[in-house]
């Protein structure tokens, strides 16, 4: 799937729509549709395979029809990627760590998954009273 091309717009606008409507469908439809980028290899620019994803989440076709008709997404997609820019941060998926306020670190990438590992190992060594690794 394209980072930034059709594939994307149309999650973004499907996910955004049924957010208006319950959080759960929503979450519902980006594991749906994680899973048939990730694990299942397919293509969301194509529009059947948009509304598979959006149909095994519960997400109904006419919901998916008033998405992808509608720009009302992009006002917010603008805003989180400013919001990412603004981290020093570009990427899917984009990880900013906290612990008790205090940044961890700041990562993007899946192939970075491993300096999160890093980064949650070193606190809980540190921080965390029940760590093993104390």
């Amino acid at each position: 799937c394209d980072p930034v091309g059709a594939g994307v717009e149309h999650c973004l606008a499907v996910t955004h729509a049924v957010l208006t409507q319950s959080e759960k469908l929503a979450l519902d439809f980006a594991e749906s549709a994680c899973a048939a980028i990730w694990h299942e290899g397919r293509d969301l620019s194509h529009l059947p395979e948009i509304y598979a994803c959006a149909l095994r989440a519960g997400v109904t076709a006419d919901i998916v029809d008033a998405a992808l008709a509608s720009d009302d997404w992009r006002e917010a997609a603008s805003q989180h990627h400013g919001e990412l820019l603004a981290l020093g941060l570009w990427g899917v998926p984009s990880f900013n760590l906290h612990l008790d306020g205090q940044p961890l670190c700041q990562t993007w990438g899946q192939d970075r998954l491993w300096v999160l590992e890093d980064a949650l190992n070193d606190a809980l060594k540190i921080n965390h009273p029940l760590s093993s690794r104390r």
